[in-house]
């Protein structure tokens, strides 16, 4: 049965929304140097915030219920594969950095393999299993439970927010860690199924939350795509320093 006690399940995938969003974001834009060279406020804010979205995480899962099996094994390779990606990720940032700024090369392009390579895929796909572990997990939850049906008090607002939130997050990190051909189709199949699935768990906040981020980062890929006729990195075309 789903537990009680917590915060509501809407204002959880609200918290969960917004802190991918400005954890990643902000390792991104802040670059102040801290500590030593080469290391940044921003690579602190990436460790900073793997804690605190796997913490979201797990009190989304603990609000929708019991995940042992399936749901919950897939829950765990995929708290397993953000971690791991974003620790690759943080740490091959920095060297990538030193190399470009120091003009040392990459002649094996190890760095670059490790950045934008292994842990981007790592953590994009962690996402999708994420969403595939909870929307499996909102299947055992009964038709209408209170936490989806909390429009009344600004539930439906909050699941929204934080979806749109996560959703242009997940289009930001599909372009700049050139994930697309992972992130695109999953968008489109979550989105459809969503929409044409009669079921109750596709009544349900979290398949809310993962709808409206699948339509929000589809919208900002369509965009992003046609205007540059593809989908080259933010930092190829001077959106990202």
């Amino acid at each position: 049965m789903p537990r009680t006690a917590g915060p509501p399940l809407p204002r959880l995938l609200l918290a969960l929304g917004m802190a991918t969003l400005v954890f990643d974001v902000g390792s991104v834009y802040v670059k102040w140097p801290v500590f030593r060279r080469g290391l940044t406020v921003g690579d602190l804010l990436e460790v900073a915030g793997v804690l605190a979205v796997l913490l979201l995480y797990r009190a989304v899962t603990r609000a929708l219920g019991d995940a042992r099996g399936a749901p919950g094994a897939i829950l765990a390779v995929a708290a397993i594969a953000y971690a791991l990606g974003n620790g690759i990720h943080v740490a091959a940032n920095s060297i990538h950095d030193m190399l470009d700024r120091t003009r040392l090369g990459d002649p094996w392009g190890l760095a670059g393999f490790w950045d934008e390579g292994v842990g981007h895929c790592l953590v994009d796909g962690a996402r999708i299993a994420f969403a595939i572990g909870l929307t499996w997990l909102a299947a055992r939850v009964p038709a209408r439970p209170p936490e989806a049906a909390a429009g009344g008090d600004g539930g439906d607002g909050a699941v929204a927010a934080g979806g749109a939130a996560y959703g242009f997050l997940y289009f930001a990190a599909a372009v700049e860690g050139q994930t697309v051909p992972l992130a695109l189709p999953f968008s489109i199949a979550y989105a459809v199924w969503s929409v044409a699935s009669k079921s109750a768990p596709s009544r349900s906040a979290v398949v809310a939350f993962y709808r409206v981020a699948a339509w929000t980062s589809l919208f900002f890929l369509a965009v992003w795509g046609l205007w540059h006729r593809g989908f080259p990195e933010f930092s190829r075309t001077g959106f990202i320093p």
